[in-house]
């Protein structure tokens, strides 16, 4: 498998076992960009209509505090001894 691949699913995993809900990798980076207090504004790019209303929904999802700490080791590359998402 991918290096991405496993990655992503290390990423929904993070959401999947807080809410069970069956997001998508862009609910999560959307929602963890949303949480972070430097970021006045996600800006996702769509190309149609479908794809609009997925991103506004996307950003009903709020992690957690436990959410945001996993997503962060991940990403940072603490998890491994590189970057997560490389």
């Amino acid at each position: 498998m991918r290096q991405s691949t496993r990655n992503s699913h290390k990423l929904l995993g993070v959401a999947g076992r807080r809410r069970g809900s069956g997001l998508r990798a862009p609910d999560v980076a959307i929602g963890e960009l949303a949480a972070q207090p430097a970021v006045a504004s996600v800006i996702a790019g769509a190309t149609t209509a479908e794809q609009v209303h997925a991103n506004v929904a996307a950003a009903s999802w709020q992690p957690t505090l436990d959410d945001l700490a996993e997503l962060d080791e991940l990403t940072s590359g603490r998890a491994s001894g590189h970057n997560a998402l490389g």
